[in-house]
């Protein structure tokens, strides 16, 4: 069996790996409903997605890892520490979306942080989503409990790093090689983006094969809208009304006054709102009105 450092490395990473699979499956099965048919290529597909998460994440513990792979004492510790806390958020995230993707419809992205940092409504309701998601505290500590598991079980393929100066820089140079590919998720020419999971599923099921972490770090440092006032509520309303009093004339112009006598006519406008949802666009399930009564 091979031992070192590099197999240690690898091997605690990857059981980290193994349990953002196990995500995966945890995530189709809360959102069956939303994932009915989902192909087995979504979740093959998705460990790449995965690897990339994971090794950008962990960089910070790896070079700890690559200073000392056998450090003991504090040094020890902090690399544990580091590797539970980088990895505790990453299991964070996945397990909200567990439930939060029956809300959105989407993975979350970096506008989560937005969202649970402004006003105190996040404080408020935590204690609620964790009272009605008690499952998704307990699959978020079951993730750590396992992932510290695999800590402990990954030391026993440790080795001496050896006197040999060239094998101490040649598994060292093999890590670092191994981390910069799986954080562009393979050799291609450009680096995995959210829509490359194009390559593995339909849009619909784009959520199955990414992870969370993915999402919100691709999504980090890109452009928001911003909000653009050019005339107070007051001015708008007064220049154009959007809620008429059909039964008022004086304040209501009389083509709309005439118009009530006509059949309501309702334009509903979804922002936002992939093609993939519309059953008259993809000849599939969906969620789209097709019809209004």
């Amino acid at each position: 069996m091979f031992r070192g450092p590099l197999t240690v490395l690898l091997a605690r990473l990857g059981v980290v790996v193994l349990l953002y699979s196990v995500f995966r499956v945890l995530f189709v099965l809360l959102n069956h409903d939303a994932f009915p048919h989902t192909p087995l290529v979504a979740f093959l597909g998705g460990v790449r997605f995965d690897l990339s998460a994971l090794a950008w994440m962990n960089m910070l513990w790896a070079l700890l890892f690559l200073v000392k792979p056998d450090a003991r004492g504090w040094f020890g510790t902090v690399q544990k520490v580091v590797f539970h806390l980088v990895n505790g958020i990453g299991f964070f995230f996945n397990s909200v979306d567990l439930a939060y993707y029956h809300f959105t419809l989407k993975r979350s992205t970096a506008d989560l942080f937005s969202i649970m940092t402004t006003g105190s409504d996040t404080a408020h309701l935590a204690p609620a989503f964790a009272r009605d998601y008690w499952y998704v505290v307990l699959i978020f500590f079951a993730c750590i409990a396992m992932a510290e598991v695999g800590y402990r079980w990954a030391a026993r393929f440790m080795a001496e790093d050896g006197p040999k100066l060239w094998r101490r820089l040649a598994w060292r140079a093999v890590a670092i090689a191994l981390i910069v590919i799986a954080s562009r998720g393979g050799l291609q020419l450009m680096p995995l983006g959210v829509l490359s999971a194009s390559n593995y599923a339909p849009p619909a099921y784009f959520p199955v094969v990414l992870n969370t972490p993915f999402t919100m770090m691709m999504s980090m440092g890109k452009p928001v809208i911003e909000e653009k006032k050019y005339m107070s509520q007051a001015e708008a309303d007064r220049l154009w009304p959007v809620v008429h009093q059909y039964n008022d004339r004086k304040h209501t112009p009389m083509p709309i006054v005439i118009a009530t006598q006509r059949p309501n006519v309702v334009f509903i406008i979804l922002e936002s709102f992939s093609a993939a949802y519309s059953a008259t666009l993809t000849g599939g399930e969906g969620y789209m009105p097709s019809s209004i009564h």
